[in-house]
């Protein structure tokens, strides 16, 4: 079982834990489409971080962020079941607020636009897979979740992308 803890959509940092001398052994990232990516040393990095205050305190940013998102994606997983938080991820990818009065910062958000009939359709390129890895369960256990959504009129279902049609229903099961 495979546990997703991030996804980077346009981060410019990622790995920066073990650039500062903290062990990640048991993480790792993959690629879900072509990409560039640049390695710093630890004494560069380190470097970086007293010539550009600016960059240590983009970094501090991004890292507390980071560490709020683990801890609510912590939470979730103990106290929440899984169509609550397949709705909460459902949500946050199209770049939708779980509370109507809140406004998304759209910082998890993925390829997100109005779908045909007035929906949201996020155009991620996930799997069933990928999205069990982010709310922590199994891939036929979120295929069951999706299509009992799409029977209640809350999504459409299409290979790798999802169209949400009903938000106050999503938010309702959050």
């Amino acid at each position: 079982k495979v546990l997703s803890v991030c996804s980077f959509h346009h981060s410019p940092i990622f790995g920066g834990m073990s650039r500062i001398g903290q062990g990640m052994y048991n993480t790792f990232a993959g690629a879900m489409e072509d990409c560039l990516i640049c390695i710093m040393s630890r004494q560069e990095m380190a470097q970086l971080l007293v010539d550009k205050p600016q960059i240590a305190l983009r970094t501090l940013e991004v890292m507390g962020r980071r560490l709020q998102n683990a801890e609510t994606q912590l939470e979730e997983v103990a106290f929440k079941k899984v169509p609550e938080r397949l709705a909460l991820l459902l949500l946050r990818l199209a770049g939708i607020s779980s509370n109507a009065e809140e406004e998304e910062d759209g910082a998890d958000r993925i390829e997100a636009e109005a779908g045909e009939g007035g929906g949201t359709r996020i155009s991620s390129g996930l799997t069933h897979q990928d999205l069990a890895e982010m709310v922590a369960t199994h891939r036929e256990t979120v295929s069951f979740t999706l299509n009992d959504f799409k029977a209640r009129g809350l999504v459409e279902l299409a290979p790798k992308c999802i169209t949400i049609l009903n938000v106050d229903g999503l938010r309702a099961l959050c």
